[in-house]
């Protein structure tokens, strides 16, 4: 009999993303997807319901955070175990002033999972750059309200 070890995908490919956004698991086999057979998801060594290659979060909450693995049950010939775990986490997106800023100083993007109580650091937006941000999220809003 053979063993088979999946092997859990994120698309898009960030560990961290932002509450809100969708993100899709997928459970893929070495040399191709595992065709035939159920799947099986987990999160934090629970089992989700469920039976797709895919596990979909279409808007993500902080909730969502955790360490995703999946099997892949095939024929009579083959054997799948669990992935290995992929952690996933869900921030909360805040723009954290540094003093009181001068126009040469800058703000950070900072991400905040709850589960973990600390601020990770991704980028420092110059007053341009932050003119920039603030216009794109104002865009990323509009779209989605107009998917909803």
């Amino acid at each position: 009999m053979q063993t088979v070890k999946p092997t859990v995908i994120l698309q898009p490919n960030w560990p961290q993303i932002y509450i809100g956004e969708k993100v899709t698991l997928k459970c893929e086999i070495q040399g191709g997807r595992f065709r035939y057979g159920t799947k099986q998801w987990r999160k934090n060594n629970s089992v989700k319901p469920g039976r797709s290659q895919e596990y979909m979060i279409t808007s993500a909450t902080e909730s969502d955070s955790g360490d995703y693995s999946c099997r892949a049950e095939g024929d009579r010939f083959s054997l799948s175990v669990w992935s290995d775990d992929v952690a996933l986490v869900v921030c909360k997106l805040t723009l954290k002033t540094i003093n009181q800023m001068e126009p040469s100083e800058s703000q950070m993007e900072v991400c905040t999972a709850a589960e973990e109580k600390e601020e990770i650091q991704f980028s420092t937006l110059t007053p341009a750059q932050r003119s920039l941000f603030r216009k794109l999220v104002s865009l990323v809003i509009s779209l989605s309200l107009k998917q909803a």
